[in-house]
């Protein structure tokens, strides 16, 4: 006997599951690459050994990929951040930075970026877990 076919809720279930999870798979990357930099590599590169670095530059060409691919209206945006603040309406408002930035202006932004969100929020989050963790073994 032959299964059935799934039905379009399925499906498209599936599909939101699948990009929850590559969502998820990027996040992690980015997070252990801001690791690897601002954590051991004290916020330079040079610090790391070549496995690492390649690692990271990885990501950040990922990164570079996905902005220049939402800068062109082929994705959905990674941050959904309301219609106000759409690229798209943005770039057409007075002319106004129609064309990507370069790499390296993209690097000088995504550097600036990613220290902030390690420093803000990826440092209380893991004193937070160790925190939880120190209680949860003690009592």
């Amino acid at each position: 006997m032959l299964g059935r076919l799934p039905t379009a809720k399925e499906i498209q279930f599936q599909r939101r599951a699948e990009r929850l999870r590559e969502k998820q798979e990027a996040f992690e990357r980015r997070f252990k690459a801001r690791d690897l930099i601002f954590r051991k590599g004290g916020g330079r590169m040079k610090n790391l050994n070549h496995k690492e670095t390649l690692f990271v530059q990885s990501v950040k060409k990922e990164s570079y990929r996905a902005y220049l691919m939402e800068f062109h209206g082929g994705v959905r945006p990674r941050y959904v951040v309301g219609k106000n603040w759409s690229r798209i309406r943005r770039r057409a408002y007075r002319g106004y930075n129609t064309s990507p930035l370069k790499y390296a202006q993209w690097m000088r932004r995504w550097n600036g970026s990613q220290k902030v969100r390690y420093y803000r929020h990826d440092i209380p989050k893991m004193m937070q877990a160790k925190f939880k963790e120190l209680v949860m073994s003690n009592g």
